[in-house]
């Protein structure tokens, strides 16, 4: 009974755990996965056979510059010329401003 118990613990954390697909065998599933059914059942769940790659080899997000001089107080057009959360403060009408906030 406990063994049931877990099996169906288990098949509901995988359909739960995200893009679950419902499969009745592999054929079912995309590439690089299987179907998992649980004894006795007819239908079961695709789970992923594909590793997560290493570290080094995952695709990177480019992320803005560090406002490494602190550009607080230098003159800017954008916001994007004062760092990460740095803001450019302008007078109305103005083109130019000076950057506050940055980290």
């Amino acid at each position: 009974m406990r063994a049931w118990v877990l099996s169906i613990v288990l098949v509901l954390g995988v359909a739960l755990a995200g893009d679950a697909v419902a499969c009745q065998s592999t054929s079912d599933c995309e590439e690089g996965s299987h179907c998992a059914i649980q004894a006795g059942r007819m239908d079961g769940v695709c789970v992923n056979d594909t590793p997560n790659p290493p570290i080094d080899q995952q695709e990177t997000v480019e992320t803005p510059p560090i406002d490494d001089d602190s550009n607080d107080g230098n003159a800017c057009q954008t916001h994007e010329d004062c760092g990460v959360g740095g803001r450019c403060l302008k007078q109305p009408g103005s083109t130019t401003g000076v950057c506050a906030g940055g980290m």
